[in-house]
């Protein structure tokens, strides 16, 4: 077994034993079995040459290879192992995780070929040349030593710098990986690559990636969509994220993803584009719960389990009159302090503080902070709840003292 680590910048000599150089990298085809192809050499003139592995004669103290060797190049479907996978993330199938690959472990016989990968600080450690240092102090001192390895076939590779992604997992690994971690995964590679790789999850799975993806990224990625394809993602998300990403879009491309949402989502869409000039509008979401003050907690928290399997989070619930005008508001600890069978206009408390559409952020955050809340409603003149703004919605106003 070797490591590409002790491989790069050894001394390369034809079996002249005349110095040609030293190896810079290995190609290699992506396969099941990722056998190497070729050697790269940056010669004695500092120029760089591409030998065929069949020119290899033996791997020792020094590489040796052969006298007449004959000058190659990269093919199409040849990757580099310092290029393509050497400080890469790939997914780790056996933990579920993102890994980073420190080193390359190659197997020599029945050829070379690429066995699998460390991804322990050691493989760091032994491409500085520090490794036999390191471990000699380490057992000096009886510290244990873990070297940490993943064969090959337990690992995924998202992203080859050629622009393609070989799925070769079942989706059922990736659908145990944190959502945050392939987002920050996949943005280390193209929006081609992203694309072609949420094509290949699930709606579910792939709109919490998509979340997760930074808003240059979205915004992008629904550029490339087909309208319907670009519609199913924005009716995952938050209301109030779907809305900012169609107000970067132009107006015909806009009409025609607001034209495949369904109708209850496309009018509450539209509401939120409609009021984005103003200054709640733009930072508001219309993803909000509420009830009639006569309802009891049982009834609530029917309601609340039927209705809300889709909110990213539930900060409070709104009480409306027989007018739909709010007149009272509760959160969820006050609910369940309550016996099952009371009215909610029994415990709810009455006369929340609220902001309007024209409300300046400045002063919307003063409330939230004043009055120790999550969330306000918005309210037109007719008291009637038209979204809520989170601190969350509110924290680019806040100022920070040094």
């Amino acid at each position: 077994m070797l490591y590409f680590s002790e491989l790069q910048q050894k001394p390369v000599y034809n079996d002249k034993v005349i110095q040609v150089g030293y190896l810079k990298d290995l190609l290699f085809r992506y396969a099941e079995i990722p056998v190497i192809t070729k050697l790269v050499i940056e010669t004695l003139a500092q120029e760089k040459q591409i030998i065929a592995l069949s020119d290899l004669k033996k791997i020792a103290e020094h590489i040796t290879i052969a006298k007449d060797h004959q000058i190659n190049h990269q093919a199409d479907d040849e990757l580099s192992i310092a290029k393509n996978l050497l400080d890469r993330q790939v997914i780790d199938l056996t933990g579920d995780k993102v890994v980073r690959i420190n080193d390359i472990i190659i197997t020599e016989t029945p050829n070379l070929y690429i066995s699998g990968i460390d991804i322990s600080i050691w493989g760091i450690l032994r491409r500085l040349g520090l490794l036999r240092t390191s471990l000699n102090l380490l057992h000096k001192f009886k510290i244990p030593v873990k070297m940490e390895a993943l064969s090959w076939g337990e690992i995924q590779s998202l992203e080859l710098e050629q622009g393609k992604i070989q799925m070769k997992v079942r989706e059922e690994k990736i659908a145990k990986i944190r959502p945050e971690d392939l987002a920050d995964h996949l943005q280390s590679t193209n929006i081609s690559n992203i694309k072609i790789f949420l094509q290949k999850l699930n709606l579910v799975k792939a709109a919490e990636v998509f979340a997760s993806l930074t808003a240059a990224h979205q915004t992008e990625l629904i550029r490339r969509f087909k309208h319907d394809q670009a519609a199913q993602l924005l009716q995952l998300l938050d209301p109030d994220e779907a809305a900012d990403i169609l107000l970067s879009l132009g107006e015909s491309r806009r009409t025609s993803i607001l034209e495949s949402l369904p109708a209850e989502k496309k009018e509450e869409l539209t509401l939120l584009l409609h009021h984005s000039s103003s200054p709640m509008g733009e930072l508001m979401t219309t993803e909000f719960f509420d009830v009639n003050s006569d309802l009891t907690v049982k009834e609530v928290i029917g309601k609340i389990s039927k209705e809300t399997s889709d909110f990213a989070c539930l900060y409070a619930v709104y009480v409306l009159n027989e007018k739909s005008q709010l007149v009272g508001v509760f959160s969820l600890h006050e609910l369940l302090m309550q016996l099952p069978d009371t009215q909610v206009f029994k415990f709810m408390i009455q006369n929340p503080i609220t902001i309007n559409l024209s409300t300046p952020a400045e002063i919307a955050l003063h409330r939230l902070l004043r009055y120790n809340l999550s969330a306000l409603p918005v309210i037109n003149n007719q008291k009637h709840v038209l979204g809520m703004v989170t601190l969350d919605d509110l924290r680019d106003y806040i100022k920070y003292k040094p």
